[in-house]
This record gives structure tokens, C-alpha cells and sequence, in this order.
């Protein structure tokens, strides 16, 4: 709050600060990198991040956005009333009771989900406005940059002294580098933070992260870390 003055942007750098799109980009590329065998610890770490991302992010967007006193019950009714954290409960309970659709809804139900974020990232491409960037230009890159590059610089060397190697490291380093949630968008709008903003760290982040992650894995197996 001390850096940012527009209340309406402190809960989106927030969030764009911690939050990314790792179940798809992340749990695919160790998958690539390691094959699926060894992809176990990039799927175990996705049903820790999505809960904890979507609970963080209504917290950070409620606590910060208002600029007044925070009502701890409106923030509790937020986190259990939020689609994406009730789905993720939805699925993790499906999952204990072994439920199983019938083939065709399972087949469709899978191929919707392939879709979503890259519809959602076609969607916000057509909103995307390079006028309206310029504004932010300055505090969307900055937060870019401390996402892509000053957080995964900090947090990586304590991973690798923890004894995080290949397909853990990866995946730990894939939570920082992978860009901002699609959905980070839509729950600013919802919460009536500054979601043009949002949008712009989820366009920049997607784009800034290709050399970064290319960077990173390169210097992991250089070091032979991975």
C-alpha cells in the first residue's frame, strides 16, 4: 500500500504477484522435460497451488481493494462463495469417491477443459488494449519482472539447498515462472479491483515468460540440476 497508491491496483499486483497458470503450462512441461513417469511431483504440487492460489487471491483482492476496514465475515463469504475454489473442492471430493462419469460426458468434459484457457487467452488478446497499457506500462512490468525474475532468483537457491532436484525443482521453479493465472482476471473483475490492469500482467507475463523459463531450465541443467 505504501508503493501503490490506487487502491484498486494493490490487490491485482497482489495476486499477479503469486498467482500463476501452473496447472497448465507447468504440470505439461514437466511432463515434456521428464516424461510422465517422473510428472508425479508437478501433479501433487497443482492440487496444493490451485486451492491455495484461488483462497490467497480473494484475500488479497478483498483485504486491499476497498481501502477501508475489512470485514472479516464478507471475506470468509468471498473465499466459500468463489466458483473456482468450490469447483476445485467439487473435484478433490469426486476424486476420494473414485466418481466416475459415463464415457461421453467424461470424454467432453475433458475436451472443455482443454479449451478454457486457451479460449480464455484468445478472449483476453481481443480485449487487450496497447492505449490503455501505456498507462500501466511502468507497474505492470515491474510486478512482470519481480514475478519472472527477482521471486524465482530468491526462492530457487533455497529450494536447491533444501535438496529439491529434476522433476521437484522443476516444478517448484515452474510455481514462480508460469505466467499469471487467465482466471485472475475474471475474480478482479468480480471484486471490482482494476481488471484492465489484470488482464495486462496476464498478456505480459505470457509473453515475458518464454525466454525466462527457456533461461532457467537452461541454467538448471547447466548446473546439473535438473
Amino acid at each position: 500500500p505504501r508503493v501503490v497508491r490506487e487502491p484498486k491496483q494493490r490487490g491485482v499486483i497482489i495476486q499477479g504477484l503469486f498467482r500463476s497458470n501452473y496447472v497448465i503450462f507447468g504440470v505439461s512441461l514437466v511432463t515434456n522435460v521428464f516424461g510422465a513417469e517422473e510428472a508425479a511431483a508437478a501433479s501433487i504440487l497443482s492440487a496444493v497451488l490451485v486451492p491455495m492460489y484461488n483462497v490467497l487471491a480473494v484475500i488479497a483482492l478483498t483485504v486491499f481493494t476497498g481501502g477501508g476496514k475489512v470485514s472479516l465475515k464478507k471475506t470468509l463469504k468471498s473465499i466459500a462463495t468463489n466458483p473456482l475454489i468450490i469447483a476445485a473442492l467439487l473435484g478433490v471430493f469426486a476424486s476420494i469417491l473414485k466418481l466416475r462419469f459415463p464415457a461421453f460426458l467424461e470424454t467432453s468434459l475433458r475436451d472443455v477443459s482443454r479449451l478454457a484457457t486457451p479460449l480464455a487467452l484468445i478472449v483476453l488478446g481481443g480485449d487487450f488494449s496497447f492505449r490503455k497499457l501505456k498507462g500501466n506500462m511502468r507497474i505492470a512490468g515491474v510486478t512482470v519482472f519481480i514475478k519472472l525474475v527477482v521471486i524465482p532468483l530468491v526462492f530457487l537457491p533455497i529450494a536447491v539447498l533444501a535438496g529439491s532436484r529434476g522433476p521437484s525443482l522443476l516444478a517448484l521453479a515452474l510455481a514462480w515462472e508460469t505466467p499469471v493465472a487467465v482466471s485472475s482476471y475474471i475474480m478482479a473483475q468480480q471484486a471490482g479491483a482494476d481488471g484492465e490492469l489484470a488482464g495486462q500482467l496476464v498478456v505480459l507475463s505470457a509473453v515475458c515468460c518464454i525466454p525466462t523459463v527457456f533461461l532457467m531450465i537452461f541454467i538448471l541443467q547447466s548446473m546439473a540440476l535438473l
